[in-house]
């Protein structure tokens, strides 16, 4: 397998995570603020900046690294939350 393949799998499982996280929000499975959400959130958008690096999208890769950023600032929180709760 050449790193084309494991990056487009990469990209695929990203794409699967956010959208899994999407729906999951949308059905209210999730919430917004909660750890499950943003960790999938910054996995998927993780492995998609991977992607849009490996294909030399830079647009697509700001995108998702802004994505990633944010995702990353909510998860923080939450674990300051649980650590509050404690």
């Amino acid at each position: 397998m050449v790193l084309g393949d494991y990056a487009f799998w990469a990209g695929a499982a990203g794409l699967a995570i956010l959208l899994a996280a999407f729906f999951l929000e949308q059905r209210r499975k999730f919430r917004r603020d909660t750890l499950h959400f943003n960790s999938m959130n910054f996995i998927g958008s993780a492995l998609l900046a991977a992607y849009a690096y490996y294909i030399g999208s830079v647009v697509f890769l700001v995108l998702e690294l802004v994505w990633a950023l944010s995702a990353l600032y909510f998860i923080v929180k939450a674990l300051g939350k649980r650590g509050q709760a404690q």
